[in-house]
């Protein structure tokens, strides 16, 4: 009796090493799966784009100017870069004007959309390469909501320009943007049809207009409260973690496996 149960209490003990050593082994599995998914999250949600105003990263600046302080408790721009863009002639040498005097409220809508360029912090899980003078990366795609692009377009329909695209339509001098040779000045109305078709046509595709119940960023917000961009591009970074599991986790998993493996070959024996 006594010799039966000192075998079955070292049963269990091998038994309870064994299964302590595999739980182990998933804690690991688990734990660098949530580590490579914050590295990712960071990459997403805690940068700016990369170009020639930008920040690295964002952070709160004291205050920004007029148009672009909605952005000043998390912001990609500096204080300077938020009064420059407003108080200088041209930024980036583009004339607006380059058919005919831009009307104010269309000019208003302009620098909205340039502040959130130079300052949104919510771009990063739309980011893709664009080598340029003025930046090394873009975003396309980032869902707009449709108030805000027909609040742009009721601003601008009467407004005048020479291409489609703003981005990649025009010639360019040392003075900055010239209209193409055969090119004609027709109204925002004429060239671009509907507000859809301005917000994502007028700048390579950056903006995708979205019904205001989807998730859908905004140019204007009130800066004394939440920045409700932020809920958006959590949104899109979870989206894209989740399935990246399938890929470069994965890998990074299996190589974790080997590594478990390998060394399981040598301690269970030894366990046992």
């Amino acid at each position: 009796m006594n010799l039966f149960k000192m075998i079955n209490s070292s049963s269990q003990g091998r038994l309870y090493k064994v299964v302590l050593f595999s739980s182990f082994c998933l804690c690991a599995i688990q734990l660098a799966t949530c580590h490579i998914a914050d590295i990712y999250l960071d990459n997403l949600l805690n940068r700016c784009l990369d170009g020639r105003h930008h920040k690295t990263k964002p952070g709160p600046e004291a205050d920004l100017f007029k148009q672009c302080s909605p952005w000043k408790d998390r912001a990609c721009c500096t204080e300077k870069i938020a009064k420059d863009l407003h108080l200088g002639e041209t930024w980036y040498r583009f004339n607006y004007s380059h058919c005919a005097p831009m009307s104010e409220q269309c000019e208003k809508f302009q620098r909205q959309d340039l502040c959130f360029y130079e300052c949104s912090p919510n771009v990063g899980p739309w980011l893709i390469p664009q080598a340029k003078t003025i930046r090394n990366e873009y975003f396309v795609g980032v869902p707009f909501c449709a108030s805000e692009c027909n609040a742009w377009w009721d601003a601008c329909k009467d407004d005048y320009t020479c291409v489609e695209d703003w981005g990649s339509g025009f010639s360019w001098t040392k003075s900055g943007n010239q209209c193409p040779e055969n090119s004609t000045c027709q109204t925002f109305k004429k060239m671009y049809g509907s507000a859809k078709n301005m917000c994502e046509k007028i700048w390579s595709d950056s903006f995708q207009v979205k019904p205001d119940n989807e998730p859908c960023m905004r140019l204007w917000f009130d800066g004394n409260g939440t920045n409700p961009n932020e809920k958006v591009a959590q949104l899109k970074a979870a989206e894209i973690i989740s399935a990246s599991l399938g890929g470069t986790t994965r890998f990074a998993v299996h190589n974790i496996l080997i590594v478990i493996f390998t060394l399981s070959s040598l301690i269970v024996p030894m366990l046992l």
